[in-house]
């Protein structure tokens, strides 16, 4: 089980992989298009937005874009 008080972002639907596994991680199964919310440490608050795209080779580098039109490129491994 996954304790979500410890996770940076959380995964609120949208498109995922389809062919999720219960070992898959979060990251694993985020696409273009997954809604996901991100916590801001700061605020202690999770704040939802869209994964947008994905620059080529970039690991865990997402372009998101929040419910409010922020946008930020995030490295969702360190989020």
């Amino acid at each position: 089980t996954v304790d979500l008080s410890t996770e940076k972002f959380r995964i609120l639907g949208g498109n995922t992989t389809g062919k999720e596994k219960v070992s898959q991680t979060p990251l694993e199964r985020l696409m273009i298009g997954s809604k996901i919310a991100i916590l801001w440490p700061d605020d202690d608050e999770y704040y939802p937005c869209v994964v947008h795209s994905k620059p080529t080779n970039s690991g865990h580098v997402y372009h998101v874009i929040y419910e409010d039109g922020v946008e930020e490129t995030v490295d969702l491994s360190t989020e």
